[in-house]
């Protein structure tokens, strides 16, 4: 058997981010949209500018798949890498601590640092891995290069799997991440399948841009954030309580310094956020794994049964629910 990604058809409905009033709302259709959300508008964004929006980031979402792939191929064909090294994952690029951590994750170890609630703070890559690794996102950033941004709320960043490290975080997520998080976790997050998808980015900070990151959870079984640097001040994380069905529940908060080198390893369902940047520039390496064993099960976005699922391209995981079919 192979498996066929897909999304849940709540994509196109469900969690839709509208940045003029930072917050997240659903659309069934124009009707329910300005019964439901009226509450929303202001003087400054009536309720016809915010349905407007709506339809925009719809209509981005309905064509995702398939700009998606046209920018990863011409960037596979033209982009020209200043460190090439860099996409084929090599285990020199990790922490010493990280791989002994991982060979024994129930051992005890002084760099696995446990906070509440299922939040580890752990050595991942190397300092010289990540001075590179920032060096060539600024160079393809300064290419002319097509860019797809990770998500409706980073307005700077990198899609990972588009700049041609797909091979790249599933050789991390099998070899290292899997067996470490199925060691610290509960199959409640993991699954029969483990964890078999992922998507993968890097976000920017910079004062003069992005500078925070608004309470949210992740689309994402488990999560590992790792701060790449550079030079910056600011930017701890903050966790609450877990998402819940239909509300956003605030609660006292667990605050995590985030080190460059460093990533902090949490379950996708916990509502978190970044404090602003006070002086610098902050790149994080994002990694949602998911597991399709889980989801197939249970859609996170619209927390119900995926009902009907949507085929994505081959080379995409979608939102890591899948179809199995026969191998041909």
């Amino acid at each position: 058997m192979k498996k066929t990604f897909c999304r849940c058809s709540c994509f196109f409905k469900s969690n839709i981010y509208l940045e003029q009033i930072g917050a997240h709302v659903h659309y069934i259709d124009d009707e329910q949209f300005r019964k439901e959300h009226q509450q929303l508008a202001s003087d400054k964004n009536d309720i016809e500018q915010l349905l407007n929006s709506v339809h925009k980031e719809i209509n981005r979402r309905q064509t995702l798949d398939t700009d998606a792939r046209i920018r990863k191929e011409k960037i596979r064909k033209e982009y020209q890498p200043l460190y090439p090294e860099l996409y084929q994952f090599q285990s020199k690029f990790l922490s010493e601590h990280f791989k002994q951590i991982c060979a024994q994750p129930k051992s005890s170890n002084e760099y696995l640092k446990k906070f509440n609630n299922g939040i580890y703070s752990i050595p991942v890559f190397t300092t010289e891995f990540c001075t590179k690794f920032i060096d060539e996102l600024k160079h393809f950033e300064a290419s002319p290069m097509p860019k797809g941004r990770p998500n409706t709320m980073n307005n700077y960043g990198v899609l990972l799997d588009e700049l041609g490290f797909s091979n790249f975080i599933d050789e991390l997520r099998n070899q290292y991440l899997n067996p470490l998080v199925k060691a610290l976790y509960s199959d409640e997050y993991v699954g029969d399948t483990g964890l078999d998808s992922h998507k993968a980015f890097v976000v920017s900070y910079k004062i003069g841009q992005d500078i925070d990151l608004g309470y949210h959870y992740d689309n994402a079984e488990v999560t590992l954030n790792v701060s790449l640097g550079a030079q910056f001040e600011g930017g701890d994380l903050y966790f609450g309580t877990m998402a819940k069905a239909n509300r956003t529940v605030f609660s006292n908060f667990t605050f995590v310094e985030h080190m460059p080198t460093f990533g902090i390893l949490h379950r996708g369902q916990h509502l978190h956020g970044s404090e602003p940047i006070t002086s610098g520039e902050r790149y994080n390496f994002i990694i949602w794994m998911r597991s399709s064993s889980k989801r197939n099960q249970l859609c996170p976005m619209c927390w119900q049964k995926p009902e009907y699922l949507i085929p994505v391209e081959s080379d995409s995981y979608g939102d890591g629910m899948t179809n199995s079919i026969e191998n041909i």
